[in-house]
């Protein structure tokens, strides 16, 4: 049998880096502010909030390459989402999904 190519993987992973660590400084910075206003800057609230900043670099990755912009505006977007977090992403979304249902009734 066939050893699968990995370079596929290796594309996306790369395309995908830079995204994702900038959503994580994205999230850094807004946990940041939270804590200069007076908020709690913890290592385990970086930690629980961390997968949702990768995930969000992900999703800002591929939006990018559908839009067919460029890496440096992957990375601007990536910061951004990771900057706002998936909370306001997800109430903007159902938002757009609920205005379009009301629209087509």
């Amino acid at each position: 049998m066939a050893t699968p190519d990995p370079q596929p993987l290796m594309d996306v992973i790369q395309g995908a880096l830079g995204p994702v660590i900038s959503a994580v400084i994205g999230r850094i910075g807004k946990l940041a502010e939270r804590a200069a206003r007076g908020g709690e800057f913890s290592l385990s609230r970086w930690l629980l909030e961390l997968p949702s900043a990768v995930g969000g670099g992900i999703m800002a990755s591929g939006l990018a390459d559908w839009l067919g912009a460029s890496q440096t505006v992957a990375c601007a977007i990536a910061a951004t989402a990771g900057w706002i977090g998936p909370r306001v992403i997800v109430e903007v979304i159902l938002a757009r999904l609920k205005a379009g249902k009301g629209a087509a009734s």
